[in-house]
């Protein structure tokens, strides 16, 4: 699976949960939920924090980048340039914009911010209905 693949598997599994949930969107954030969408890509500036300098918004039809004029044009060359993401670039010094940015694709109470990492298991009395794909072989 190249890394195109996996990253339609995996927002069509976010999708999925969002349907379930009857939300809009889910902001990602945090480094270890951007790297796992991304396969690998990095949003971080400071390694000392669960979060990024970028998000992703992720809706049943767009992804969306948002990051300040400063990471922007990094992280889309460097880290997401062979995957479908639109790019909403605020000011650095202007990071409300990105609240307002947020606020024309979904209503604040129709989208979910990710506060655990996806990767962990989800909690025991969720039952999961969004298809998981086959775990990878393990190379020798």
């Amino acid at each position: 699976m190249n890394k195109k693949e996996e990253f339609a598997v995996k927002l069509s599994r976010l999708r999925c949960f969002l349907a379930e949930n009857k939300k809009e969107g889910i902001l990602i954030n945090r480094q270890d939920n951007f790297a796992w969408l991304t396969g690998g890509g990095e949003n971080r500036v400071v390694t000392a924090s669960d979060s990024g300098a970028s998000d992703l918004l992720v809706t049943a039809q767009k992804i969306y980048l948002l990051a300040n004029n400063i990471e922007s044009g990094r992280v889309m060359q460097e880290e997401v340039s062979s995957l479908a993401i639109e790019p909403l670039v605020f000011p650095w010094d202007e990071e409300e914009k990105k609240k307002n940015f947020i606020s024309r694709i979904a209503k604040p109470d129709q989208f979910r911010k990710n506060n655990r990492p996806f990767h962990a298991p989800p909690p025991p009395d969720r039952t999961r209905t969004c298809p998981v794909p086959e775990p990878r072989k393990k190379c020798r």
